[in-house]
Formats: C-alpha cells, structure tokens, sequence
C-alpha cells in the first residue's frame, strides 16, 4: 500500500535579492518529490496558508494522510495544532534549517506538547542534531536524521588544487556580506597579506549586503587608504545559482570565516567541494563535517557577551594570521570528504515507514571547535515548557496574528501592524518589517521576516552566553 504523504508547494519570494540554503532547500524538496525516487509514495501539494485560514479545507487535505513533511520554514508547529484540533493521527516530519534562532526554538519549545511517537526531525548536520539534543530535554531520544538536498550537483569528484600558481591568488566569498559571516575578518587577511606582498593577492566578494559596516564602497575605500591600489577588491551582486559553481572555479581560496549563531551546514562548501575549490574555514557549526581538517581555521569565542537569538550575530573569531600563513606558505589544502547530502534513502524511509523502521544513524560526539562551543553554551528564556492547553492557547493566538500579516489583505493589517509594533522588544527590526511589507511579498517564505515578528507576539526572546571554560 502506497504512503500518502502531503507537503506545501513552496515557493520562494522572487522579489528578495538573494535565496539562501534554507529556501533552497525547501524549492528542492518539491522537486525532489514529484520525481521518480518518489513514485513508492502517493504526494499531494497544499496551500499552507488556505490551510491555516479554513478547517474545513485542512480537514479535506489532511484526513486519510498518513505523513505531513513540513516544508514551511519554522511554522511546523501548525501542523501539530491541526493535528490536536482535527484529532487526527498522521506522522509529522520537521526540520531544523538554522541553529540558534527565535523561530526555530520556539517552533520546538510549542511542539512539545504534541510529540508522537512516529514523528521526527531533519536535521542538516550532527552539529545541529547534537546542539537540538542539548538545548531541548525533550528531544534526547527523539528521532533526528541528517539529510540536506543539493539537488542542482553532478555527482561527486573531488578535484585536487594548487592554489597561487598564477600572477594573483584570489580569495573569494559567496554569499552575505555581514559580520556574523566575518566578511570583515577576510578584508583584514587581504591587508595582511598585502602588506607582505603587495598587489598580488586579490578578494573577490558576491552577494548581498546584510550589514553597514560591510557596505562595498566602504571596504573600497578602506582598502584603497591602506595600500594605495583600487584594484584589490571586487564585489558581485549575487549570481543566478546554476552559476554559482563556475564561480567558485574561479577561486584559489574559498573563505569561509562565519561564525554566526544561525549556521547550521555551509550550504556552499557543499558546493565548494564539487567544485573543487580549497576552502579556509572557522573551526565552527557543522564546518569540520564538510570539509578537511587542513582547511580548519581555530576560533576564539568571547566569554561572557551576552547574544539574543533574534538577530545574527559573530560568536566569535577567526585566526587571520594563521590564515595567512597558510596562503603564504601554500599549505596543502586537501579535498573534503564526501558531503553528507542527498542521502535520499533516509527521507524516503522515513516518509514511507516512520522513525521505528528507519535504521538508527550513527550520532558522533562533536569535537574541536564545535565541542568547546556547547560545553561553553549557557541561556535563559530560551526553552519555555508549556502545558498543552498553554501551548494550544498560544498557537490559535499566533494563528491568527500569521492569518493576518501574511496574507496583508486582512482589513485590520495596518491596524495588525501597529499593535506589532506596540509589543516588539526590538521594534526598529519590527519597523524594517512593516516597510519591506509594501514592496516584497513578506510572507513565511522570507525567512527571517514573518516568523521572527510572531515571537514578539508569544514574548519569546531568548539569550546566551559562553562561559570562560
């Protein structure tokens, strides 16, 4: 007998300027799906928003399902007040797409109450497993698999470099520039290694740009001031995706320096070992899992600055000079291992039998830079156990507020909108909301957007801070 096994068609906001791995993510699991790896299972698509806004079309989509795959972003809580509501009895399958992050742990601290035992989590590396187990009780022995799609790769070879044979190395970085990813730290190596040897190495940046102090012409005009050349930075809006890899190609170094509190994979070191690329990375998140040791960089975490988890933010920073040593020495760099991707057989299997047939994966115990992180790791207000008719009066009190402000066609939206304001702990980030509203769509495919307002709503506002030892 066929599984039947339901899902939102998701689609993401053309007008945002540049998609990230999360929306990615969900885009291929649609794809993925309606292909042939599929055809064991019955798949039916769903309007979540219709689904939230009429009980009747829920129950319609929902009854007779034998398995829902959130693919909503941090909304699959809704699921499980459907689920509760409807008294219905299918699986609910659920990912963890950032680390420490509002939405998502709010997501998990309203699912509590409502775990079943079929039910699971997708996670996207053991980091993020291993963090999830650590922050939340509950989920100690609860169902987390690893599995990441990165449908748009050819198969797998690893190409061995040798970077800094030509007149100029490049160093390049795809993706934000901002500070949680260090983008300043890379421009500080690029002055470094200036200093030693002028005019021969370059920094080529692409993508959008998510903090000030980041802004293109401001590196210019830094870099210009210290060496007296305006030839040594690039910056490239971001590219089409199909292109990203001929890009990278272009690289002798990829630099990979975040540290930021949302990162959970490194979607493009995935993409940097098909493309064959050596990459220096911070010793942080899920970094050691995709890419040699030799392309390490050590961290150095700042004990005692205290982070809210509804902005992004450097947890710490990277070893420029042992950076730049490596360049200039021309340290070997080897490939990375094959990339813990597309494992299809684990989404397949849980889709069709559900966590209790599924062979357990193995869970290694974090070490190096990861390990330090989380034995360091303390928090307040970032878990909130609730009782389930708490938790139920909270989500049919965000339903609506999610009703309201994404579909923007509600007559009291402004009225929504002020009110949002009026309850924001952070309420300029609340303020860029509301204007991104008139010229984007700003529903729960910006990710980042929607969601992270309804914590202001559930008073959810967790922080941390990392011990001395």
């Amino acid at each position: 007998m066929r599984t039947r096994v339901t899902l939102h068609r998701f689609s993401s906001d053309q007008s945002l300027p540049q998609r990230d791995g999360v929306n990615l993510a969900h885009s291929e699991i649609n794809a993925l799906l309606t292909g042939e790896t599929a055809q064991h299972l019955t798949v039916e698509f769903h309007d979540f928003d219709r689904l939230l806004r009429d009980e009747t079309y829920a129950l319609a989509v929902l009854r007779g399902t034998d398995c829902v795959l959130s693919n909503v972003g941090p909304h699959a809580h809704y699921y499980h007040l459907l689920r509760e509501r409807l008294g219905l009895n299918f699986r609910i399958l659920r990912d963890i797409k950032t680390a420490l992050w509002s939405c998502y742990l709010l997501q998990e601290s309203l699912c509590e109450p409502f775990l079943r035992s079929g039910d699971a989590l997708l996670a996207t590396s053991n980091y993020s497993r291993q963090l999830t187990r650590h922050l939340f009780a509950h989920l100690h022995d609860h169902p987390i698999a690893l599995f990441e799609p990165v449908l748009t790769l050819e198969s797998f070879v690893p190409i061995p470099r040798t970077p800094g044979c030509g007149p100029f190395v490049t160093l390049g970085h795809v993706g934000r520039l901002s500070e949680d990813k260090n983008f300043p730290q890379m421009v500080d190596l690029l002055l470094a290694l200036d200093r030693e040897e002028p005019g021969r190495y370059r920094l080529v940046a692409c993508g959008s740009v998510h903090s000030p102090s980041c802004d293109p012409a401001l590196v210019a005009q830094r870099i210009q001031r210290e060496t007296g050349r305006g030839d040594l930075f690039t910056h490239l809006p971001p590219v089409p995706h199909q292109k990203v890899l001929a890009l990278l190609r272009s690289f002798d170094y990829f630099l990979f320096f975040s540290t930021s509190n949302l990162e959970v994979l490194g979607r493009v070191l995935v993409e940097c070992a098909y493309a064959g690329v050596p990459v220096l990375a911070a010793d942080h998140a899920a970094a050691s899992e995709l890419v040699d040791s030799t392309s390490l960089l050590p961290v150095s975490y700042e004990p005692g600055r205290v982070f809210h988890t509804h902005f992004d933010a450097p947890l710490g920073r990277v070893d420029v000079a042992a950076a730049a040593h490596r360049i200039r020495c021309q340290q070997p760099v080897k490939p990375a291992p094959a990339p813990q991707i597309n494992r299809l057989q684990v989404l397949m299997d849980l889709l069709r039998d559900g966590p209790s047939q599924v062979p357990v994966q193995e869970e290694p115990p974090l070490s190096g830079g990861p390990a330090d992180f989380v034995r360091r790791f303390r928090w307040q207000y970032l878990t909130q156990a609730r009782s389930t008719p708490q938790a139920l009066a909270t989500l049919m009190d965000l339903r609506e507020w999610f009703c309201v402000l994404n579909g923007k066609s509600s007559p009291d939206f402004n009225t929504r909108l002020q009110r949002l304001l009026n309850l924001s702990r952070f309420p300029e980030r609340t303020e860029r909301f509301a204007k991104a509203a008139a010229s984007t769509r700003c529903d729960f495919t910006n990710l980042g957007g929607l969601d992270m307002e309804l914590c202001n709503v559930a008073g959810f506002h967790p922080h941390f801070w990392l011990s001395e030892t």
